[in-house]
């Protein structure tokens, strides 16, 4: 819609039908108002409306003259020109085709093992168009992984088969476990750019909403929502303005605790944080976002498998949830025992913790040139 706008299309040519869910029911609101000030004439926005498109309609010379649709019990039809349809993604006709043609199994997706192999041995596939068997229960669509994450995991599966040092294929005992998270992201009519990034696996209830900022006249004219689920992991991000951001950047704070995000949730709630782009923007996020961060994540979860400090926190959540105490209550314990910024926790934990920051700047400080850090004790600074 945004791209026909561009191109000088009146909108009062153009309908939308069915609408769209952005995940945040303030900036739904924002973009109908901005189609509907544009001249757009969307169908079936509201809740319970949704109408159900029947028919493409065409004339002999098989021109399409319109769309037939049900509101309801109501049968209408639509006068056009053009059908532009942007619904789920789906296989085309010449991928089934193809696909059935070769006798590859395709179940709704094309079938692959844990593996990521289809039935030929010689076949390997991933992305969007695939999934596991029907015999691997609870699993997530891949459409709703990570691309990247599965085409790298795809490609060792292979490496593993045309590598002469290999030591030859296995196929996989366990499903592979994806949880990067996935982000979309592109403009809306109205000039507004739109990004989301959220995990594979799909929240429970009980997530906080921590908003930002709004679009309308007198504000910022940037809307952000961040999302935590009851364990402090950060679930999804998702913003809505007039300028556009780095997405990528924002795909690297989905899925961490929000401690190691300059407790987020601590300074939003004392009120110090009143945009979130800019709150992520500032010079300690530059360690976040730095591509070996994970592996410092990964060795302080190493490292504090054995801490005192961090067993005492560990074994008051192991008995709060053999007492039964719910999420809330249990992040609730949590975070008073770790303190903002980790100030409850015992000294010698801390110092662990801090060593390990240091020591990872340290290494990288070539690109984090912007902290100040202690000399050396016993010899040279840096």
């Amino acid at each position: 819609m945004s791209a026909l706008l561009e191109k000088g299309v009146n909108g009062s040519d153009i309908v939308l039908m069915n609408g769209f869910g952005l995940g945040d029911a303030g900036m739904d609101d924002a973009v109908v108002g901005a189609m509907e000030a544009a001249g757009m004439a969307p169908i079936g926005l509201g809740n319970g409306s949704a109408v159900n498109v029947v028919e493409v309609v065409g004339d002999n010379d098989q021109c399409v003259t319109g769309v037939k649709y049900l509101d309801g019990d109501k049968e209408e039809v639509l006068e056009c020109r053009m059908v532009v349809f942007a619904g789920s993604h789906d296989c085309n006709p010449e991928v089934f085709n193809a696909t059935n043609g070769t006798g590859l199994v395709y179940d709704g997706r094309l079938v692959v093992s844990k593996g990521m192999k289809t039935v030929d041995d010689n076949i390997y596939a991933g992305g969007t168009m695939t999934k596991f068997s029907r015999t691997i229960r609870r699993q997530v669509k891949h459409e709703r992984y990570c691309s990247r994450e599965t085409g790298a995991y795809m490609a060792e599966c292979v490496l593993m088969k045309v590598d002469p040092l290999s030591p030859g294929e296995v196929e996989p005992e366990e499903v592979p476990k994806f949880t990067a998270p996935r982000g979309v992201s592109g403009w809306l009519p109205g000039g507004f750019f739109y990004a989301r990034v959220n995990q594979p696996a799909i929240e429970p209830d009980g997530c906080t909403t921590m908003i930002t900022g709004g679009v309308g006249e007198g504000t910022v004219g940037k809307y952000c929502a961040l999302k935590c689920n009851p364990r402090g992991v950060i679930c999804e991000f998702i913003y809505l303005g007039k300028e556009e951001i780095e997405v990528g950047n924002y795909s690297k704070i989905v899925g961490l605790q929000e401690a190691y995000l300059n407790s987020a949730v601590a300074n939003y709630e004392g009120g110090n944080v009143e945009d979130w782009i800019d709150f992520f923007r500032e010079d300690w996020s530059t360690a976040v976002m730095h591509d070996r961060f994970n592996l410092l994540h990964a060795s302080l979860r190493q490292m504090l498998i054995t801490d005192e400090g961090a067993f005492d926190v560990s074994d008051m959540l192991v008995r709060g949830m053999e007492e039964g105490k719910d999420d809330e209550t249990l992040n609730t314990t949590r975070r008073n025992m770790v303190g903002a910024g980790g100030s409850m926790l015992m000294p010698s934990t801390k110092k662990l913790i801090e060593a390990s920051g240091i020591e990872f700047l340290r290494k990288n400080k070539g690109v984090l040139n912007r902290f100040l850090l202690p000399e050396r004790t016993g010899g040279g600074g840096d």
